[in-house]
């Protein structure tokens, strides 16, 4: 006697239980850049969510996809959107997958050194997060000196 075995579609594809025999058939095919939300689908009306990838999420217009912006990652597919980083820790770069491209940044008027300790900006310089969370301390113009050290604002110049 010959052995009749189903088995679920894997994510992406689906088939029609009502066809005897039917092969489980890829969203791709006729729904490019689309997956299902599970494995088991049933219907191509099952093939939504958007196939992003990892350090990937679902654009605004909900019609594509786009890198994770910075400060954010995304270690799986097929999701929804981006995580955010940890308090106090950013990516350097768009479309991070790792929680440990988060790193921490110093505060405003503070930069990395070589070692990665934050020094202060020194005096005819100055440094905020608005500009780049990982930028040098930027020089004062037209030969200006700052009041301090640590200085955030270049009107301080």
């Amino acid at each position: 006697m010959g052995s009749n075995t189903c088995s679920l579609c894997p994510r992406g594809e689906y088939k029609d239980n009502m066809e005897p025999g039917a092969m489980c058939e890829e969203c791709e095919a006729t729904r490019p850049g689309y997956t299902t939300e599970e494995i088991g689908s049933t219907s191509l009306t099952n093939c939504t969510v958007l196939a992003c990838l990892a350090g990937e999420q679902p654009n605004a217009n909900g019609n594509g996809c786009e890198a994770c912006p910075l400060g954010k990652y995304q270690p799986s597919s097929y999701q929804p959107a981006c995580l955010s980083c940890p308090p106090d820790t950013w990516t350097r770069e768009e479309g991070a997958t790792v929680v440990s491209a988060c790193e921490t940044y110093c505060d405003d008027g503070y930069f990395h050194d070589i070692f990665r300790t934050c020094l202060a900006c020194p005096r005819g310089t100055w440094r905020n997060n608005n500009v780049d969370k990982f930028g040098p301390c930027e020089p004062c113009d037209n030969n200006r000196i700052t009041p301090a050290e640590a200085t955030t604002d270049p009107n301080e110049c």
